[in-house]
């Protein structure tokens, strides 16, 4: 087997491993966020009633 196949063929495993734990990153970041985070801060709509002495959030 030459060295330059094995050289090309490590590029594409490393691209295809990037690749595919790029998303899991980006999606777990995005996860934190909506789950942890966005409690923490109400809604436009609670802040709306809240605003207005509206007694519909239940």
């Amino acid at each position: 087997m030459d060295i330059t196949a094995a050289v090309i063929w490590h590029w594409w495993i490393g691209l295809a491993i990037v690749l595919g734990v790029l998303p899991l990153v980006i999606a777990t970041i995005v996860g934190y966020f909506v789950r942890v985070i966005a409690p923490r801060y109400n809604t436009r709509y609670q802040r709306h009633v809240r605003s207005h002495n509206v007694d519909e959030l239940k």
